[in-house]
């Protein structure tokens, strides 16, 4: 269970959707890259308590690397279609508030930590794309997406703690590959084909959630 309870609201500016089909797999993404970030920093989560029990009840011996079965990240859990399993129910991506129009913008509230992991992302790629001598490097050497997700404020705090536990670099990487690469790809296609102008926060951020019923 990731250990950040707090709620937040993310405005995500749309471009021009004509068709539901548009707009329909918008929706549908940012619910899977929600859904596997949540899944992500919930994993973080217990690993991080999981490595502190092997070395309070088995201090004389060294953490086990590779780790065991006990240990060993379930990335492949059976694609996104599982993921959503894992998301307690009060931290569901909710919608807020919508316009839809040309353009129009979508308010969701959700877990504060995969939000905030949208808002730096996004804020990041601006910044990025002002940089011409990133650009010219980013077409040389076709950059991965993810030595951004590595560099990512919000992840890399996470990220940094698990190699403070001695985690392997390789697990960590085969963590972010297998579970996030994917869905915040999709997030930047839909930023590349102006479906997602910007991801920023909401105006007003106390608004209680939509009722579960």
């Amino acid at each position: 269970m990731p250990t950040n309870r707090e709620t937040t609201v993310v405005r995500i500016e749309l471009g021009r959707l004509d068709y539901v089909q548009r707009l329909s797999a918008v929706l549908a993404d940012l619910e899977g890259a929600y859904n596997a970030l949540y899944y992500f920093f919930d994993l973080s989560h217990d690993l991080e308590r999981a490595v502190k029990s092997w070395r309070e009840y088995r201090h004389n011996l060294p953490l086990p690397v590779p780790f065991p079965p006990l240990f060993s990240p379930p990335v492949n859990i059976g694609g996104e279609k599982d993921l959503p399993l894992f998301v307690l129910p009060t931290d569901r991506l909710a919608l807020r508030a919508c316009q839809i129009g040309s353009p129009g913008w979508l308010e969701v509230i959700g877990n504060m930590n995969p939000l905030e992991v949208w808002r730096k992302y996004a804020q990041d790629r601006h910044e990025r794309r002002k940089d011409r001598e990133y650009r010219e490097q980013a077409e040389e050497e076709k950059l991965h997406l993810e030595n951004q997700l590595l560099k990512n404020e919000v992840l890399r705090r996470h990220i940094d703690l698990m190699e403070n536990l001695g985690i392997p670099r390789s697990t960590i990487s085969e963590i972010v590959n297998g579970l996030l690469v994917a869905p915040m790809n999709a997030l930047e296609q839909h930023m590349d084909n102006g479906n997602i102008r910007d991801i920023t926060a909401a105006p007003e951020q106390h608004v209680q959630r939509p009722s579960q019923e």
